[in-house]
């Protein structure tokens, strides 16, 4: 068993390096595209960019210092504002996914435009994370809804 142990230890030795740099490898880039309001005071006070943006980088900061593959995953964040719109969120979130091609949504957080992003992101099959006053008690059915996460919960009163 001695000797497993020292040639375990030359092998650490004489390959340090090699293993060194391997843990050092960038796993690529994940692309992340955000909708949040940003000029409406009601929104924003709420639910918009100034705090949500903080909010979202912050807690990519915790996850890396928590988790170390993480590290060598570069996030671009892709920000999109977006005034409680459906309309408007329909064609930024077509742009998000067919133009910039990210491959993770975060928000729309009103009701009516979580809505068309949860159907929108169910025909891309591209992960949705809603926030915020959604209150879309649909997205608990995870048979239908399976790339939509919710991490506030339902206000609907059902």
């Amino acid at each position: 068993m001695k000797m497993v142990f020292y040639i375990f230890i030359y092998f650490l030795t004489f390959f340090h390096e090699t293993i060194n740099q391997n843990l050092n490898i960038s796993l690529g880039t994940v692309k992340i595209g955000i909708v949040l309001p940003n000029a409406d005071p009601d929104l924003v006070y709420w639910q918009g960019y100034p705090n949500s943006a903080a909010a979202v980088t912050r807690a990519l900061e915790v996850a890396r210092k928590n988790n170390a593959i993480l590290r060598n995953v570069n996030f671009e964040f892709i920000w999109t504002m977006n005034e409680c719109v459906a309309s408007e969120a329909a064609g930024e979130l077509f742009n998000l996914i067919n133009v910039q091609k990210v491959q993770v949504l975060f928000g729309p957080p009103c009701s009516n435009t979580a809505n068309v992003a949860t159907n929108i992101a169910l025909y891309y099959n591209i992960p949705l994370y809603l926030f915020g006053i959604t209150g879309l008690r649909e997205i608990t059915e995870i048979s239908t809804y399976n790339v939509v996460t919710s991490v506030m919960p339902s206000y609907s009163g059902n």
